[in-house]
């Protein structure tokens, strides 16, 4: 086998550094590993790039206060850390790592203590750079209070995810209602540029909801997804939201209330996600005609140019189809001025992959749909559960393996 001669040094000096550092940023982690051995140029971009994404746990940690040199390197590239449920909130290094972040934009919060919140975002700098932060698992907080102060720390946030994070609502008298206080606002100055914001399995996001509604000019994009009745009132204040997700947006058990008018006043809506599954088979008659009503009082509802519709059903055989309310949706589409410039209309299915096919899942649903515009794409996401799972399962037991 012929080898490979080295390209010459004349040569190679006059490559601009651009080139490669283009080359080094689009390659795997064990390759700029080898990079960043060869010259001090590609050991500055391949750093970027290794140490873009860091997990800070109590032993890491560790290591960077007693490697000052090390933690320099790594932590000035760092643009997005997670803090892992080890993290101790009272550890005196943490100050100082944080100030070595430089380059920070996206924070985790996975379920460590809440008092990291504020403690990140009391640093001037850091709070400023941080455009997205995501709490996971937080809490309990002391107060809902709490969180609105530590998340108002950060001047330059847009991007908001809270998942599973509680407080206590028996601290002080938030909770229950809903409503707002006086002195829940007091001081409690919203990041200006907030955008995007996303809700799932809050103990009462309703708190959340009340609080948000004031940067409802800046919130383009608002995920609920536990959308149920007493929550989806405080969307009328969101008037500027021109991208809605919204999921369980039925209760547990009858009764089922009334979606009448809910986004009326969203008048700069352009995408409407339903990520809620609307199970049309035999097993979900119950459901299924309670969520195809709510469905159909929330499309009536609308009072803006949709550019898409997305909606998430699950049947087993084409008869079931037949449960959903497809003339609402065909009236609509043939009268309402709100769906006259649709582009697109996705499906996303769910089916067993034994009766239900692609094909046939796609065939039932053009079938029904008659009201289609032409200038309307209908496109479909096929999950195939039977498939998933048969593929799933040698993983499974090679897991199961291990652990018995």
């Amino acid at each position: 086998m012929s080898s490979v001669s080295r390209l010459p040094v004349e040569l190679t000096n006059r490559i601009p550094q651009e080139i490669f550092d283009s080359i080094i940023t689009n390659a795997g982690h064990s390759v700029l590993k080898q990079c960043s051995l060869v010259s001090h140029p590609w050991a500055s971009t391949s750093r970027k790039c290794l140490f873009s994404y860091v997990v800070l746990f109590q032993s890491f940690t560790n290591y960077l206060a007693t490697h000052p040199d090390a933690s320099t390197r790594i932590l000035s590239c760092v643009q997005h850390a997670l803090l892992h449920r080890d993290i101790d909130a009272t550890d005196g290094n943490l100050p100082v790592i944080v100030a070595k972040m430089t380059n920070l934009r996206i924070l985790t919060f996975c379920g460590c203590a809440p008092e990291l919140v504020g403690l990140f975002g009391g640093r001037e700098e850091t709070a400023r750079n941080v455009r997205e932060i995501w709490m996971i698992a937080l809490g309990p907080f002391p107060t809902f209070t709490s969180i609105r102060s530590s998340l108002c720390l950060y001047s330059g946030l847009q991007t908001l995810l809270i998942n599973g994070t509680s407080w206590n609502s028996t601290a002080n008298s938030e909770g229950a209602s809903g409503e707002p206080y006086p002195e829940v606002y007091h001081g409690a100055t919203l990041p200006c540029g907030l955008k995007s914001v996303t809700l799932e399995k809050c103990i009462d996001p309703r708190n959340i909801l009340e609080w948000l509604s004031r940067a409802h000019i800046t919130v383009q994009a608002l995920t609920l997804l536990d959308a149920r009745r007493n929550h989806v009132d405080h969307l009328r204040r969101f008037t500027c939201v021109s991208k809605l997700t919204l999921g369980r947006f039925r209760p547990l058990r009858p009764p089922f209330p009334s979606f009448e008018g809910t986004l009326s006043e969203c008048t700069n809506l352009k995408e409407l996600v339903i990520s809620q599954v609307i199970d049309l088979s035999v097993r979900g008659t119950l459901w299924a005609g309670s969520s195809c009503l709510q469905l159909s009082e929330l499309l009536r509802s609308v009072a803006s140019p949709l550019h898409r519709l997305a909606l998430s059903v699950s049947w087993i055989d084409e008869p079931d189809l037949d449960r959903m309310d497809w003339d609402t949706l065909n009236s609509l589409l043939e009268t309402s001025p709100f769906y006259a410039e649709l582009e697109e209309i996705h499906i996303s299915v769910s089916g067993s992959g034994t009766i239900l096919t692609r094909a046939r899942a796609e065939a039932g649903v053009r079938a029904r749909l008659t009201g289609l515009l032409l200038a309307t794409t209908l496109s479909f996401d096929y999950d195939d559960y039977r498939l998933r799972c048969t593929r799933a399962a040698p993983f499974v037991r090679h897991r199961l393996q291990h652990i018995f």
